[in-house]
């Protein structure tokens, strides 16, 4: 799990570094570059709330399990083995 996500992390770094800098583009100057950083974390947006709307339909849910912890009889009395 942890390589991948460094893995991860760096192919979306370079791929949003990519991105900036395409829609920088030769102009360099201050406006150009916030336009290219606006492009990167528009994207990045839409990356992240499509995986947070995917989360719940993707996602397996765990079945149920007992515990083996004893539980008290309905007529109060403790289970066998435990002692008040």
């Amino acid at each position: 799990m942890n390589t991948t996500r460094q893995l991860g992390g760096a192919v979306g770094l370079a791929l949003l570094g990519t991105l900036a800098t395409a829609f920088t583009g030769a102009a360099g100057g201050p406006a150009a570059l916030a336009h290219g950083y606006r492009a990167a974390f528009l994207l990045a947006a839409a990356i992240a709330a499509t995986a947070a709307a995917l989360t719940p339909l993707l996602s397996r849910r765990a079945t149920p399990t007992t515990s083996g912890a004893p539980t008290r009889p309905s007529n109060g009395n403790a289970p066998e083995g435990v002692h008040r």
